[in-house]
């Protein structure tokens, strides 16, 4: 989405899941199977899905770190995520390539024992960068924390646009 305005006033373009921010809540029960199937829309960028908290004993392979247990998904393409709903609690989704978590790529996902008895209502934050992720550089990484300090976090790329 183009033109979102921040809390302090800044036009971001953000990614969303579905036309959602955050990405829509995913609620199943304990030991159920959860199937996702994630389209890469996205211009220019590979994605993938990462299943924070989740624990993938039996697909290892479905826990979306991209070049450890999956190839990233390429624009374009999509990606079918197979896994058992397990532990039971809160937990998120989110992309785990690149920066884009930090453009609105997440959601919640939530792991009931049983069926809710009562209503309940799901709150998720997140920080901004002013700039959209692909105009982001990272600086050194061993240089991120040297006695505490780094020299610098991020800097912008000199991309034109």
């Amino acid at each position: 989405l183009d033109k979102v305005h921040t809390a302090d006033g800044y036009n971001k373009t953000i990614i969303t899941i579905n036309d959602q921010f955050p990405g829509p809540t995913i609620e199943v029960l304990e030991g159920a199977e959860v199937v996702v199937t994630v389209i890469n829309n996205l211009l220019k960028e590979d994605t993938s899905i990462h299943w924070h908290g989740v624990h993938m004993r039996q697909h290892p392979w479905m826990d979306g770190v991209p070049f450890v247990t999956q190839c990233p998904i390429p624009t374009k393409q999509s990606f079918q995520y197979r896994f058992i709903a397990d532990p039971p609690g809160t937990h998120w989704y989110h992309s785990h390539l690149r920066m884009q978590r930090a453009d609105g790529l997440f959601g919640a996902l939530i792991i009931h024992r049983s069926l809710p008895s009562a209503p309940y209502y799901v709150m998720t934050f997140n920080d901004w960068f002013r700039h959209h992720s692909t105009d982001i550089e990272l600086s050194n990484p061993f240089n991120i924390v040297r006695k505490g300090y780094g020299d610098t976090f991020y800097s912008y790329s000199t991309r034109s646009k």
